[in-house]
């Protein structure tokens, strides 16, 4: 016949010894702030990777190049560096 497990059968967790509810409260507050952190920084990354692909598309306006001679450059390789570009954006930017 089998029984339902008690509280001494289920595992605590080594980095929150068992009765320090204070400790459990903390790590569950930074995991919290980690992920608000990391969700942060994602959309971040999208904004900054839609203004490079608008600042890449403006570029290739003026050089008279269309969509498909960027997707040719893509295929190629024939791109810079992400640090280069990256700083080509910047001082684009800062004009």
């Amino acid at each position: 016949m089998k029984t339902e497990p008690d509280a001494s059968d289920i595992p605590v967790s080594p980095s929150a010894p068992a009765g320090d509810q204070g400790a459990v409260k903390r790590l569950q507050e930074e995991c919290e702030h980690l992920l608000r952190r990391i969700q942060d920084l994602e959309s971040e990354r999208n904004r900054y990777r839609a203004e490079a692909m608008a600042w890449a598309r403006k570029a290739f306006d003026r050089m008279g190049l269309d969509a498909a001679a960027l997707q040719g450059h893509i295929e190629r390789g024939d791109g810079v560096p992400l640090k280069d570009f990256l700083g080509d954006l910047e001082r684009s930017a800062k004009g």
